[in-house]
Formats: C-alpha cells, structure tokens, sequence
C-alpha cells in the first residue's frame, strides 16, 4: 500500500512480506530433531522525498513490529536444543540513504 503527493514530491509505502514454514526433513531414529525456520510476516515503513530533479531522500523503518524471525538458510542443520539467538534476523531496523543523480 502507498500513498503519493499529488505534486509527486513525496511517497510513502507500508511493505508487508510473508514466509512459509521452512521445507521439513525426516530425522533418523533416535537422532537430534532438526530445528525448523517458522513462518513470519514483516511489515515495513518506507518513505522517499524528492528534494531536487537529481536528489532523492530513502528512509525506512524495517521489521515494523520487531519480529524475531528465522532465514531458512541460517538455520539448516541446526538442532532443536541449539542456541540459535544467533543466527535471528535483526529486530527493527532503520535505514537512511540519499540518491544523487548526475
């Protein structure tokens, strides 16, 4: 969902993205269980000013509700029992960046 200026100058974006439950693998018996990535939803803030032709503000707020969620990719192989705060994606973030156009 986003909502533009009418003169174009400013936009601001609410971003949500959803991730199914990691693919599972059948343990051996008597083996460790795996630890399996769950679903999550993240939901960001974005905004973008256009100060000038040339130059452009981007700043967002991401992981809107400081969701602790899990990369399937981070996490593969891991044990159930493991500590695994490690290898959490970061909470709520901020990010600012400035576009210069020449």
């Amino acid at each position: 969902m986003s909502y533009v200026s009418l003169d174009a100058h400013w936009r601001i974006e609410l971003a949500t993205s959803y991730t199914e439950q990691a693919n599972t693998v059948e343990n051996e018996p008597d083996a460790p269980e795996f630890f399996v990535a769950p679903s999550y939803t993240l939901v960001d803030l974005l905004g973008h000013y256009q100060v000038t032709p040339n130059i452009r503000i981007n700043a967002g707020i991401f992981n809107l509700f400081d969701q602790e969620y899990y990369l399937a990719s981070e996490v593969r192989g891991r044990i159930e029992n493991e500590n695994l705060g490690r290898f959490s994606s970061p909470g709520r973030n901020t990010s600012v960046n400035v576009v210069i156009n020449f």
